[in-house]
């Protein structure tokens, strides 16, 4: 099977994916205290 990007270019994406995913979870993870907190 043939990439037309090269690897690392793939790599890169594929990273920058994670750490957007990541963030994502954190803010969740943030709002979620938040929440919680202004409930009690």
């Amino acid at each position: 099977m043939k990439l037309k990007m090269p690897q690392n270019k793939f790599e890169e994406i594929i990273n920058n994916n994670n750490e957007l995913i990541n963030l994502k979870k954190t803010l969740e993870d943030l709002e979620m205290e938040s929440e919680s907190h202004s409930k009690v």
